[in-house]
């Protein structure tokens, strides 16, 4: 009888220690299974965070994108006003009015036609041939100088093509700079092109034997 209690102390003492073993494996498992709840809870809150970000990113381009493309328009919008206005100026029985098309996502690839009166639509190339080249050229440069925030332009022989007649209407299209606030440094051999333009006129000439420019007067009109 007293062995067989002892057997059964030592097994129950066995079972014990086992049990006790497996609670304190148990708790080990427990803290990281907290651990790792804790770590997963965490991880998923950032996830959350990176979500939210990508979506705020996702509005901001899409906010930024769009601006820019209306911005883009507008400037076209700009240049459109700003050469119709000139080609008004010059050709006002035409009715020309000035459609510039822009593809952004390509370098250099715009297009500018012109519809007149009737509705029929031309490229400036085949209009009215080199004046209205030189007139849009002029108009669009004008403007891109004034949108960028400068005051000086610099034309050198532009309207050597005009016809005589249409030069004092010229000389107007260059006075409305000035009036805008620009200040306009022309080179003419032309004096008909800047006759009505209140001006500080700098007269020069070469000399063939010194192959030197020569300053012959200079004088505010």
């Amino acid at each position: 009888m007293f062995e067989e209690l002892i057997k059964s102390r030592s097994y129950y003492e066995r079972k014990i220690l086992d049990t006790a073993v497996r609670l304190e494996r148990a708790k080990i498992n427990n803290a990281q299974a907290d651990k790792l709840s804790a770590e997963f809870n965490t991880c998923k809150r950032l996830l959350d965070e990176v979500k939210e970000y990508r979506n705020n990113l996702a509005l901001l381009k899409t906010a930024v994108t769009t601006e820019i493309n209306e911005y883009q328009n507008r400037r076209v919008s700009y240049l459109n006003d700003i050469i119709t206005d000139a080609l008004t100026s010059i050709f006002l029985d035409e009715g020309y009015s000035a459609d510039i098309h822009c593809d952004f996502s390509r370098k250099n690839a715009c297009k500018l036609l012109l519809h007149d009166r009737s509705g029929n639509v031309s490229s400036p190339y085949i209009g009215q041939g080199k004046l209205m080249q030189y007139l849009i050229s002029f108009a669009a440069v004008s403007g891109i100088t004034r949108g960028l925030g400068y005051k000086n332009l610099f034309i050198d022989e532009a309207f050597g093509v005009s016809d005589m007649d249409r030069l004092s209407e010229i000389g107007d299209v260059i006075q409305k700079q000035v009036e805008s606030g620009m200040q306009v440094v022309l080179i003419s051999q032309n004096p008909a092109l800047y006759a009505g333009l209140p001006r500080h006129m700098i007269s020069l000439h070469k000399d063939p034997i010194k192959k030197k420019v020569v300053v012959d007067k200079e004088e505010d009109i």
